[in-house]
C-alpha cells in the first residue's frame, strides 16, 4: 500500500481503530472523560497520559484524533489514558478551565489505579499540538 504524507486529519480519522476498552468520567461535565487502554497481561503497566491537540477549540476533533496512537502504544505494552477536556466553545473551556481539566484527568489516574494494574510510579505525559 502506498501512503501520501502528510495526511489530513480527516484522512487520519478514517483509519480503523478498535474501540477504546474503558471510558471513565474524571469530572462532572460531559467533556471531562477519558479512555483507558490496557495492554494484555497482568501488569502493572507504565502509563501514558495522552492529551490531544486541536487549538483548544471544540470545533476540531478531540481524543478520537489520537486513538490510533493510543492503540499503537497499547500494542507496545503501555497503558494509555487518552483524555478529553473542556475547550474553547465549551462552557468553562479556555483558560483556566482547559488546564484544570487536564490536571484533574492526571489526578484521576489514582482512582483508575485502584481497579486497574497501573504503575503510577512510571507515568509520562504526551501531547499532540496544543495538547503538548
Amino acid at each position: 500500500m502506498t501512503h501520501r504524507f502528510p495526511i489530513s486529519y480527516e484522512e487520519m480519522l478514517q483509519h480503523a481503530v478498535p474501540p477504546p476498552p474503558l471510558r471513565a468520567q474524571y469530572g462532572h461535565r460531559a467533556e471531562q472523560f477519558g479512555e483507558l487502554w490496557l495492554p494484555p497481561g497482568t501488569g502493572p503497566f507504565s502509563v501514558v497520559l495522552l492529551v490531544h491537540g486541536g487549538c483548544w477549540r471544540n470545533t476540531l476533533p478531540g481524543l478520537e484524533f489520537v486513538r490510533p496512537f493510543a492503540a499503537a502504544l497499547q500494542a507496545y505494552g503501555l497503558a494509555v489514558w487518552n483524555v478529553e477536556y473542556r475547550r474553547i466553545g465549551d462552557d468553562g473551556g479556555g483558560y483556566p478551565g482547559t488546564f484544570l481539566d487536564v490536571a484533574a484527568s492526571a489526578d484521576y489516574l489514582h482512582v483508575l489505579g485502584r481497579d486497574h494494574p497501573l504503575d503510577l510510579r512510571r507515568v509520562v505525559a504526551v501531547g499532540h499540538s496544543a495538547g503538548a
